[in-house]
């Protein structure tokens, strides 16, 4: 007979999901809109389009990046640095940029370089729903036309994911994770608009200098 059971999850490290302000919105469609410079040549989606944004006077790092660091900091306590660098430099917005995916385009697994990243749904012309029961999802064991998936390992070293189901109720969301951890779009079918997304790296910015990291 069983006295007592403990059941222990072991810590680990996840991502944040984000809702962003009306003004927050704003301020990226704004920067959708003035984009123009290619940013294919440093991506690997199989995606036609794909712009580099400007972060006029760092007004999306000033106000949502930093404090999505603060939570994840407070979530997770744990820096992704701390042990790797003999002094503390600033975090940065490396790069950003926005993806115009169309239908049958894709994005295959892969990780972003830095330390975080971060990926924000700004229009989507498809509900999963639709999606999933078209002849070659439906009636399958994991449906995926249209999904965002990252892929992780579990504590027992076995592949696993989690599935975003892609539908309009998700634009204006922001996922904010670690750029090593890995991820895949989906292709989507049926319709001939845009799906717009944007996506980030963030990362050390190894020119400055705020204080010596204590041993």
């Amino acid at each position: 007979m069983i006295k007592h059971v403990h059941v222990f999850t072991p810590p680990n490290i996840g991502w944040l999901e984000i809702t962003l302000s009306d003004q927050a919105i704003k301020y990226v469609w704004k920067c959708i809109k003035k984009a123009k410079e290619d940013h294919r040549h440093s991506l690997v989606g199989n995606i036609s389009t794909e712009l580099a944004l400007l972060d006029k006077d760092d007004w999306f790092f000033k106000n949502i990046i930093t404090e999505c660091l603060k939570i994840y900091r407070e979530q997770f306590k744990f820096a992704f640095y701390d042990n790797i660098v003999s002094k503390a430099h600033p975090l940065m917005m490396k790069t950003w940029w926005v993806n115009y995916q169309r239908k049958h385009e894709f994005n295959p697994v892969h990780k972003h370089s830095g330390l975080f990243s971060f990926n924000i749904w700004m229009q989507i012309p498809t509900d999963y729903k639709k999606q999933y029961d078209l002849p070659w999802s439906k009636g399958t064991k994991s449906p995926r036309s249209s999904a965002f998936v990252f892929h992780y390992t579990n504590i027992l070293g076995r592949p696993a994911d989690y599935t975003y189901h892609m539908s309009p109720a998700q634009e204006g969301k922001m996922v904010f994770f670690p750029s090593t951890l890995f991820h895949s779009v989906y292709p989507f079918y049926k319709s001939n608009k845009n799906r717009i997304s944007v996506a980030g790296n963030i990362a050390l910015d190894s020119k400055k200098i705020v204080e010596k990291v204590s041993k």
